[in-house]
């Protein structure tokens, strides 16, 4: 009797259901609505926000200031969390849509350091260096 060799292909199925692809867009334009109505909205134009970008005793290696201006930062922040909405609702991100998510989440993070910081100065590595 002879036998046959059958070769078995596999193909991996990654259907987002449409609930959850609208559900995340509409979590992401509200982060972005969020960022741009709390935090750009109440700022004045003029106002700046400093990060100190060399932690405290270090002499060796100095990194400049990131001296951002914060209303402006604040409205391309929220504009891109905005955008990244739409685009989920359209069209989808597939199996990237919890980076996307975890991308708008770290934008909200670091724009509440912008609106915190806003007219003074935030010594930012020195804050990752003691977290870390």
């Amino acid at each position: 009797m002879a036998t046959t060799a059958q070769t078995l292909s596999y193909k991996k199925l990654t259907a987002i259901s449409p609930a959850r692809k609208i559900s995340m867009g509409i979590v992401e334009i509200i982060i972005g609505l969020l960022i741009y109505f709390i935090f750009a909205a109440t700022l004045s134009a003029d106002v700046q926000t400093v990060f100190v970008m060399t932690p405290g005793g270090i002499d060796v290696g100095q990194m400049a200031d990131w001296v951002l201006p914060a209303r402006l930062s604040l409205t391309i922040l929220a504009g891109i969390c905005i955008v990244l909405g739409i685009v989920q609702l359209i069209k989808g991100f597939g199996e990237a849509t919890n980076t996307v998510v975890g991308v708008c989440g770290l934008l909200l993070i670091f724009s509440f350091l912008i609106w915190q910081a806003s007219g003074k100065s935030l010594n930012l590595a020195g804050m990752l260096s003691s977290a870390v």
